[in-house]
């Protein structure tokens, strides 16, 4: 399977191919999520001739910048006399780190501002560093979050003891 990640939308791919002489009916991916990942809409139902391989398709939505986990099953009915009426095989969760995909990117103060309100914001966070400025510390945070400062360099230059946005 592949995983492509287009900004808040997660596609799945998953090759599925019957290397069996039978014939696999109500063959199904059955995907779920923990963290703030939403399936879109559940993949259909396929039928595998013996032999034939399909590609099964599924979008998420992301809501947030958590870690998200994908987990999921590949669910047909068993056609072997005395079997259980399905076979289920397990597939191994995928672990979505969004923050790997920001990408910094620039807005207009009028464009943030508008953003900035439609968000609740009001986490303040006690942080213990050994980083000394606070210029220093912004950039940290920066580089390790994938973001990028909207204030313009000469105002935040100089000393200070806080942040605040």
């Amino acid at each position: 399977g592949t995983v492509e990640v287009h900004q808040f939308d997660i596609l799945l791919e998953f090759l599925v191919v019957s290397r069996t002489q039978d014939t696999i009916q109500n063959l199904t991916i059955e995907l779920g999520t923990h963290g703030d990942l939403r399936l879109c809409e559940r993949p259909q139902v396929y039928t595998l001739a013996p032999g034939e391989e399909i590609t099964i398709k599924a979008n998420m939505k992301v809501s947030s910048m958590e870690v998200g986990i994908i987990f999921g099953n590949l669910v047909f009915d068993s056609s072997k006399p005395g079997a259980a009426d399905q076979t289920v095989i397990v597939l191994n969760d995928l672990h979505m780190d969004i923050i790997d995909y920001v990408h910094p990117a620039s807005c207009n103060a009028t464009a943030f501002r508008t953003m900035w309100q439609d968000f609740e914001w009001e986490n303040k966070l006690t942080v213990a560093t050994e980083i000394k400025s606070l210029r220093e510390y912004l950039d940290h945070i920066l580089k390790h979050t994938n973001m990028r400062c909207q204030a313009m360099s000469t105002s935040i230059a100089g000393e200070a003891d806080f942040l605040s946005a």
